[in-house]
């Protein structure tokens, strides 16, 4: 069966085209900013509704903040495929040139050069391959323009980047005792998790370490429920470390259905959050806080 050759892109579709990756890459970028950046997750919240809805549903307004950067991209590939195609010109120009003078010459020495009768002809037939090898690349690049080569550069560039967006090292966040007796064991739990390339949050003080450390009780808990709002797990680093306080932080994260575990050795614990925090899982934890 016959090929259909395919209608070629108008420049107003692939405008659109590259302006919703434009807008996806974005997305993306905001995304990461609300889970890992260091700057206050209030303020790149404010964008995430923005960064959730697809191009298709934006205002005219708004997609057109994304086809300014699409613009630019077009117009430095467009200035770039007219210079290569002025440079073809000119050798052909020039060639054209350099015939007309050889045939010039040869048609008053015919009669006497016959080397000069050669020469020309295999000039002409050089010419001949190089027009035809300039239409070849000009019919390919009728096909392959400068917008299409362009979409293709974005869209590996796109990739790249999403692929390392996805692949973050999990946040853990550690619970347990704030007893003097437990420091060596926080400290512990901490090197051994890091070793296996996780991301752990702990206490800033223990009970010896602060004076008045209950008039500090309220500030203290209120930051630690906010590391256990940010981690993907939560670890409690000793089955006997748990007091009343302990426990509220377990079943908030139990209430955020955040998945809590037990330090037991780190083969053990790095095997059990191996599989809760599997891609998968992770991805939908992930939205299900964000939803929150």
């Amino acid at each position: 069966m016959r090929e259909t050759k395919r209608k070629p892109e108008t420049k107003t579709e692939l405008l659109e085209k590259l302006a919703a990756l434009e807008h996806e890459q974005w997305a993306s970028w905001i995304d990461y900013q609300i889970r890992f950046g260091d700057i206050p997750k209030e303020y790149w919240r404010r964008k995430y509704d923005l960064a959730q809805t697809s191009y298709e549903k934006l205002t005219e307004e708004q997609k057109e903040q994304d086809r300014v950067w699409t613009r630019k991209v077009l117009r430095v590939s467009e200035a770039e495929h007219r210079k290569g195609l002025a440079e073809k010109d000119k050798q052909i120009e020039n060639l054209s040139l350099f015939i007309a003078l050889c045939k010039k010459s040869s048609e008053k020495m015919e009669t006497e050069h016959t080397d000069m009768r050669l020469t020309k002809q295999a000039l002409e037939g050089e010419n001949a391959k190089l027009k035809n090898e300039i239409a070849e690349e000009r019919t390919g690049n009728e096909f392959l323009n400068t917008e299409n080569l362009a979409l293709m550069g974005d869209c590996v560039a796109y990739q790249k980047r999403l692929e390392a967006i996805r692949q973050p090292h999990s946040i853990l966040c550690l619970v347990g005792s704030t007893s003097p007796d437990w420091k060596a064991r926080y400290r512990h739990v901490l090197v051994e998790l890091t070793k296996k390339s996780y991301i752990c949050q702990t206490v800033v003080w223990f009970k010896d370490e602060l004076e008045n450390f209950e008039t500090h009780r309220e500030l203290l808990e209120s930051i630690h429920f906010q590391k256990v709002r940010m981690a993907e797990a939560v670890v409690l680093i000793h089955k006997d470390a748990v007091g009343k306080h302990t426990t509220m932080e377990m079943d908030y994260a139990k209430s955020l259905k955040i998945p809590v575990v037990t330090f037991s050795t780190i083969e053990e614990t790095s095997r059990e959050l191996g599989v809760l925090l599997s891609p998968k899982e992770l991805d939908q934890k992930t939205r299900e806080g964000d939803s929150k």
